[in-house]
């Protein structure tokens, strides 16, 4: 996957804006999940991104009770775990899978590799693969590089079909349209989610933190494009989790944290990734000055 660059991907697609209230309706009961528990009627929505992004709120909203915001040991969440529930006229199970916040470390390796053995069961257990919340605070300054590394990770298993699965879902708006913010937004979309969004990712705002809000991102994310099943290429998962073991035990320490997966000619040497790592820092100083 190309770094992000200056270049327009394209004509601006303005974000959905999610702030109407609707009929609220809970789901009756709910079930922490692991991925040894699913099951081939489940279908499955991950949540990812940085501390503090708000994922566990959004399920929480999504459950209407309490799942376990805050910081645990500098994460939001301590493991990587599913909520499965059902919601009234739904004929599915949904499975929320809630990660711990990337932090740009070693021990983002550890939650990668949990994250992989999920996509594993998934594909093991024949269950359906929604796809990608990823969660960015728009009070944040930039798109963090380390995102958009973690993110390659899942495009060595789908390849760009994946992309048509991902939702960038912006929040912390604070029920405001501050012009800061929607100036943020049109860089994030133009530039560092250029390249995705050209390849099928959509964008959407959770400016109201509520139950109603919160479905209405999952419906968009399962909005039927006609899209065929998201299916890993053969082999792809377990020799991610063997990379993801070999980093995470220290061999990789000094390298940009990019999965290769030599033997399939998919991924740049390490001296290309240092070179685009530094190349995409030298565009981000330019952007900030």
């Amino acid at each position: 996957m190309p770094a992000p660059s200056g270049s327009s991907p394209g004509p601006l697609q303005p974000s959905r804006v999610l702030n109407v209230e609707e009929n609220v309706t809970y789901p009756e009961t709910f079930e922490v999940v692991h991925s040894r528990h699913l099951k081939e009627s489940d279908t499955v929505i991950i949540l990812i991104g940085l501390v503090g992004t708000g994922k566990t709120a959004f399920i929480s909203e999504v459950l209407g009770q309490d799942v376990g915001i805050g910081s645990r040991l500098a994460r939001e969440t301590a493991e990587v775990r599913g909520y499965r529930f059902r919601l009234p006229r739904m004929d599915e199970d949904l499975v929320l899978v809630d990660t711990p916040g990337f932090e740009d470390h070693s021990d983002d390796y550890e939650i990668l590799e949990t994250i992989a053995n999920w996509l594993e069961q998934m594909y093991l257990r024949k269950v359906r693969f929604s796809g990608i919340l990823l969660l960015h605070r728009i009070t944040d300054n930039l798109a963090r590089p380390v995102v958009w590394k973690h993110l390659q990770s899942f495009e060595n298993i789908y390849e760009t079909q994946l992309f048509s699965r991902v939702l960038f879902v912006t929040t912390m708006w604070n029920d405001r349209t501050d012009k800061v913010f929607v100036q943020r937004e049109r860089e994030l979309v133009s530039i560092f989610w250029g390249y995705m969004i050209n390849q099928g990712a959509r964008t959407i705002r959770f400016q109201k933190v509520t139950h109603a809000a919160a479905l209405r991102v999952i419906r968009f994310l399962q909005e039927d494009r006609g899209e065929p099943p998201l299916e890993p290429k053969p082999g792809r998962i377990p020799e991610l989790i063997r990379e993801l073991r070999w980093r995470k035990n220290g061999a990789g320490s000094q390298s940009t944290g990019i999965v290769q997966v030599a033997k399939h000619g998919l991924h740049e040497s390490l001296e290309s990734a240092h070179r685009k790592l530094g190349q995409f820092l030298k565009f981000l100083e330019g952007k900030s000055s």
